[in-house]
């Protein structure tokens, strides 16, 4: 599997236009389609620190005004539109933090750069430092 922006990108526009349309005129269809793009792992990662950027129910009577109200604190629905940058920002130096932060200690640890022994970090060659 490939991992590059070239995959990603189209999903993100996708999204974005999801959102948007969403913004300008709420509707129970566009509803449906923010968090059916919700769900889709790479929308997680990016807008939504690994999970579904919106909050909303599965019953069957959900409505539009429910969906309003749950989200009523998210940064990408009431906003300015630039802000959805940011969150995009955000989100992905978390999922970039995740992803790579356990193999980050890894290495550090066992090229002995720096130790970790019972959660305390020591820096055994404090000259390099």
């Amino acid at each position: 599997m490939e991992k590059s922006t070239d995959s990603a990108g189209p999903i993100y526009l996708r999204f974005v236009k999801a959102l948007i349309n969403f913004r300008s005129k709420p509707t129970v269809a566009r509803m449906k389609e923010l968090v059916k793009q919700g769900a889709l792992d790479k929308i997680k990662k990016a807008f939504g620190f690994g999970k579904n950027p919106f909050k909303f129910s599965k019953k069957r009577e959900y409505t539009l005004d429910e969906f309003i109200d749950d989200n009523s604190d998210n940064d990408l629905i009431n906003t300015s539109l630039g802000n959805i940058f940011v969150v995009f920002r955000n989100s992905k130096r978390d999922d970039l933090v995740h992803e790579y932060g356990d193999m980050t200690y890894r290495l550090t640890n066992l090229a002995g750069v720096i130790s970790y022994s019972n959660n305390i970090v020591s820096l055994p060659l404090r000259p390099v430092f």
